[in-house]
């Protein structure tokens, strides 16, 4: 084709397409699609963006050329894209012609590609551009948006559609469809040990009763006893807390119930802060933060100007889970905190 022919002699530049011949409309639908709509916090799941030529243009289009866009996240503090894990997993990753984007704070910024090497990309059925994974950080709902590309020299064209036989390009998408929900809940996990109990004959008509239950992260437990299901009338029995998942009494007894109480307590993981503050350029600091991360749970340490005002914010780089968090500011009064999940 002797677009395509053109298209390949000058791929560094692709500067074939920028004449005043080409053709400036709404010729590609965007769409983004989630693996799972709905995570709990510290899951994850994967952004997928589409592209397809519009019905009306599909009959006489080769494929989809090229691409330039940004991915914006516009929740932040809900859910992080993992953007080190950038694939495109169609294109042709041409390093002269192609590139993974720029972070700009929450957002992805000029990623473009080419689909030289894949006839009728985007034409009959969408084309992946790219995924991403999301990790959730906060309960709350988090968008994912797509619009036409920007900051990179040289590029002004979002999407370049070949036509079939040669002819002026087509170039532009829409992006109506292109965004996405992300929900993020909280997981509520219900500690209810299931007890086993045993029990052996003594002298004196005496049973030695034991109770093994599993333990629960974080709380505290308490093996509890009763001669009646009556309201008010349980009692610890000896040794409490029973966080070691055993209880043992000695009862003459001929019946008697037993339970299990949850609460959280000593066992409840709260990491403590600990912070170094060293001068940085043009009168800031580098504020480091240090802490002990508690075993299978996600941390993200925030900060606020007030005590008395205003909404808690994350640092930059969350989840926090290897123990320490840094900022460059010039705030002179700052409060931090560690939110554990």
């Amino acid at each position: 084709m002797k677009l395509i022919r053109c298209l390949r002699l000058i791929l560094p530049a692709l500067l074939c397409v920028s004449g005043p011949r080409a053709v400036l409309a709404q010729f590609v639908n965007v769409t983004l699609k989630l693996d799972g709509g709905q995570i709990s916090v510290g899951e994850m799941t994967t952004l997928r963006v589409f592209a397809q030529v519009v019905p009306g243009q599909r009959a006489t289009s080769d494929r989809i050329f090229a691409w330039y866009v940004d991915l914006l996240n516009e929740g932040a503090t809900v859910a992080k894209a993992d953007y080190t894990k950038l694939q495109k997993p169609t294109s042709d990753k041409d390093p002269r012609t192609s590139s993974a984007g720029t972070t700009d704070g929450a957002h992805r910024r000029g990623i473009y590609d080419t689909f030289l090497n894949r006839a009728g990309a985007g034409v009959t059925e969408p084309v992946e551009l790219f995924n991403v994974p999301l990790i959730g950080l906060n309960a709350g709902r988090a968008r994912f948006r797509v619009q036409a590309g920007t900051g990179v020299s040289g590029l002004a064209a979002d999407f370049i559609v070949a036509p079939k036989g040669g002819g002026d390009p087509l170039i532009g998408g829409s992006y109506a469809s292109a965004q996405a929900n992300l929900e993020v809940i909280r997981e509520t996990v219900v500690c209810t040990p299931k007890i086993v109990l045993a029990h052996d004959l003594l002298p004196g008509g005496n049973r030695k009763v034991t109770l093994t239950f599993p333990t629960c992260s974080g709380t505290d437990l308490f093996a509890e006893f009763s001669d009646t299901l009556k309201p008010g009338s349980w009692q610890t029995l000896p040794g409490a807390p029973h966080n070691s998942g055993t209880a043992t009494e000695i009862t003459a007894a001929r019946a008697r119930f037993y339970r299990v109480r949850v609460q959280a307590g000593s066992g409840a993981c709260v990491p403590r802060l600990t912070l170094t503050r060293q001068p940085a350029a043009g009168g800031q600091h580098t504020i480091t933060l240090n802490f002990t991360p508690c075993a299978g749970r996600t941390h993200v340490v925030e900060f606020r100007d007030s005590l008395g005002a205003g909404s808690w914010q994350p640092l930059p780089g969350a989840p926090h889970d290897s123990g320490t968090a840094a900022e460059t500011t010039a705030a002179r009064a700052r409060f931090y905190r560690v939110r554990v999940q």
